[in-house]
């Protein structure tokens, strides 16, 4: 079951944990404990903008999640191979430096998974340490005298599921098409339209125009149901998909805010290359098909892009709160237009090509 937003509406002890973490963290909180005040929201938005997240403001599961994550540094306990898995800052900030030193742990999401733990364990035995993949003290230091001062930072292309296919065609191609919002959060256009019925209708059209150019495309969740964004992900990792798409919406306070946005893995360290050329194909090909504003591609930590072994994106094909394009996006018409234009950008991805 999806977590209840914490917004400015909020208060009581989800709002004192908030802020207790935030606090933590290093913020300053002048507002009382419970009370979701503006130096409440100014600090979650710092927080935010850190992580490379949507800086709204509010609480929902993405930063909720990272506000967890960013809890645990190093050595702050044993890390080992558990179900379910450990994840966390401590555990990103040792894949980071054990790619650096040439083990490869295959991601750098902040999760303890297989090949975290395989990594681990060649790590030990070949610095002399007993192989039982269990990270303390002596295993963190070790990794610490080993790290060079000059060594750049991993590129997460190398740690990309391998195989940059460049097929010339879709054929073959697995593709998980995931209409991020399910019902439970869903918004609405100006007509009543829920937010999560325009997604999964966008998602349904993308589907079949990419089956009829020969690809393998799937959807992430059925009609009316809620995956949370880390099953979405491992969905995508145990079916060994090529590339993920995510097709989600805006929305602002500001009702002026219009067009169409891009987003790709990247935390101010590493990203994913082929996730930010997806990312600058589907942008393009809606702004240049739809003849709406292009924002640009954006690197995020949104757990769909973080946690997946693929190529991904998550393209806001337009804002649900701007007088015009919420209700365009309302419109079957409308909707086939995008669905056109996504398919447009995955097969120029896909083929290296620019028409």
């Amino acid at each position: 079951m999806a977590m209840d937003a914490i917004t400015p509406d909020s208060s009581g002890a989800a709002v004192a944990d908030v802020q207790q973490r935030l606090r933590a963290l290093g913020h300053d909180i002048d507002d009382p404990d419970g009370t979701f005040g503006p130096s409440t929201r100014a600090a979650v938005r710092i927080f935010q903008q850190g992580r490379n997240l949507g800086a709204d403001g509010i609480v929902g599961p993405e930063t909720w999640t990272a506000l967890l994550d960013a809890g645990w540094q190093p050595g702050d306990r044993l890390l080992y191979l558990t179900r379910p898995w450990l994840r966390g800052d401590d555990v990103r900030d040792l894949q980071r430096a054990l790619s650096r030193l040439g083990f490869d742990t295959r991601s750098t999401d902040g999760v303890h998974g297989p090949e975290t733990d395989a990594a681990i364990r060649d790590f030990q035995h070949n610095i002399g340490l007993p192989v039982d993949g269990i990270v303390g003290s002596g295993t963190i230091e070790h990794v610490a005298s080993l790290r060079r001062s000059h060594q750049a930072a991993a590129s997460f292309e190398v740690i990309e599921r391998l195989g940059d296919r460049r097929t010339r065609s879709l054929a073959g191609l697995r593709v998980l098409l995931d209409p991020a919002l399910g019902p439970d959060r869903s918004r609405h256009a100006v007509d009543g339209t829920p937010e999560h019925e325009i997604l999964f209708d966008v998602a349904h059209r993308v589907r079949g125009r990419l089956a009829a150019l020969g690809a393998l495309p799937l959807l992430s969740r059925r009609r009316a149901s809620t995956p949370p964004p880390s099953e979405r992900a491992a969905l995508a990792n145990r079916f060994d998909v090529d590339v993920i798409l995510s097709i989600a919406v805006g929305a602002m306070p500001d009702s002026s805010a219009r067009g169409v946005a891009a987003y790709h893995f990247g935390d101010g360290e590493v990203q994913s290359d082929r996730g930010h050329r997806l990312a600058g194909h589907c942008v393009d090909a809606v702004a240049d098909e739809l003849g709406t504003v292009n924002c640009q591609t954006h690197p995020s930590t949104s757990t769909i892009l973080r946690e997946s072994r693929c190529p991904a994106t998550i393209v806001e094909v337009g804002f649900i709160t701007h007088p015009e394009e919420g209700p365009l996006l309302a419109t079957a018409a409308h909707r086939h237009a995008i669905a056109a234009a996504l398919t447009i950008g995955v097969r120029r991805w896909a083929t290296g090509s620019d028409r």
